[in-house]
């Protein structure tokens, strides 16, 4: 199986810390929750997580088990 992750850190225009984003195509939604699958060692494991601002196909990550260097996967499928 082929897994595709990603992983970037940049500062949005609007603060002056840096934040965590992820690209929207790794944001996977089940009701009224979001989440991304962050790949470990041989599995994946769906992570909830709480979205900020949205820019040029990225969101950021407010809240959530997720750290900058985790790498997660790209257009889960259900």
């Amino acid at each position: 199986m082929l897994f595709r992750s990603t992983r970037a850190l940049i500062t949005l225009a609007t603060t002056e810390s840096p934040v965590m984003v992820v690209p929207s195509s790794a944001i996977s939604y089940d009701g009224d929750t979001t989440y991304v699958y962050v790949r470990g060692q041989a599995t994946e494991r769906k992570v909830p997580v709480r979205l900020g601002m949205e820019s040029e196909g990225f969101f950021e990550i407010v809240d959530g088990d997720v750290e900058v260097g985790d790498q997660v996967v790209l257009g889960h499928g259900p």
